[in-house]
């Protein structure tokens, strides 16, 4: 999944060219939201879905799931939320494909179409372990 939470100002300041800010900020925002899951584990579930409308939101159990992976227990991470095993293969694709398009500028325009391609399937995942958890 691309996650982009880096501000263009402070690549700027760091001074990273332009034509690969993109790649950066996504492959620091991706080692920033790994690096803060473990946090995310000890915060209070609250589900706004589930508060209001009584089911589970898509993403529940996800941050489980992955936490269950790094701790390499399949069976738990899928337990929690099978989608979860897509989140961690587009977060692993993240930290993979970024370097090598900030060190091969070629292959950038091939690593953000793969990457587009990689959320699809991974949110077209999460919906659909979302609907079998509603029916």
């Amino acid at each position: 999944m691309e996650i982009d939470i880096c501000p263009r100002w402070v690549l700027a300041k760091l001074r990273v060219p332009t034509q690969c800010q993109y790649h950066v900020a996504l492959l620091v925002s991706t080692l920033l939201a790994l690096a803060l899951l473990p946090l995310a584990i000890h915060v209070p579930h609250f589900c706004l879905m589930r508060k209001v409308l009584g089911i589970p939101c898509p993403g529940c159990g996800v941050s489980h799931s992955i936490m269950a992976l790094l701790r390499l227990n399949p069976v738990m991470a899928w337990d929690a939320n099978p989608a979860g095993v897509g989140v961690a293969l587009a977060f692993c694709y993240q930290l993979v494909a970024r370097p090598i398009a900030i060190m091969a500028p070629r292959t950038s325009d091939l690593v953000s179409q793969a990457s587009r391609h990689l959320s699809n399937v991974v949110l077209g995942s999460l919906l659909f372990v979302w609907i079998s958890r509603v029916i």
